[in-house]
């Protein structure tokens, strides 16, 4: 039931925070194809899956792999909006992911998670480093890294304390 609850959540937060932005999008004049094709990744793909999670017969064995479907679903979604918009902003919203994820609390998720960055970070500064970043200086790709394992970390380090304090609940009950 936990599970559940942060799929949910992480769907929950995820969701509502990337249909507020493109309802800004919209009011600031981004390309409708744009705000439509990640409105589509959202509510047909996401919104499609968790639906089928929680209301149908299969929700109990779809707990867990739900997990690593959003993380997979994310993660693909922050590429095509690279793709789409190679922007800064874009590359920092990867920290949102980073933070979204973290919900799970879960070590592997964390790590899967930050392995996906670094992955669709190292590809977009080789590919498109001098449309995106201030340099394509390799150290400053390093720092970026770095960046984004120290707040991996964070997570990772919550994820231990509350799983503590959790099998302290669980021994008192």
């Amino acid at each position: 039931e936990l599970m559940r609850k942060r799929n949910n959540w992480v769907m929950f937060v995820f969701g509502g925070t990337i249909l507020t932005v493109q309802v800004l999008n919209l009011i600031l004049g981004i390309p409708i194809e744009f705000v439509l094709t990640i409105l589509g990744i959202l509510g047909g793909v996401l919104g499609t899956a968790t639906y089928i999670a929680n209301k149908t017969k299969w929700k109990e064995q779809l707990t867990v792999p739900m997990k690593y479907f959003n993380l997979i679903v994310i993660g693909l979604f922050w590429f095509i909006v690279l793709h789409m918009d190679p922007h800064m902003i874009n590359i920092m919203a990867m920290f949102f992911f980073v933070a979204v994820m973290g919900i799970y609390q879960d070590k592997v998720i964390n790590f899967l998670t930050i392995s996906v960055v670094i992955v669709v970070l190292i590809y977009f500064f080789l590919t498109q480093g001098e449309l995106i970043f201030h340099s394509t200086n390799t150290v400053d790709l390093l720092y970026y890294i770095l960046m984004f394992i120290f707040v991996s970390i964070s997570s990772f380090m919550q994820a231990m304390f509350n799983a503590k304090q959790q099998n302290e609940i669980e021994s008192k009950k």
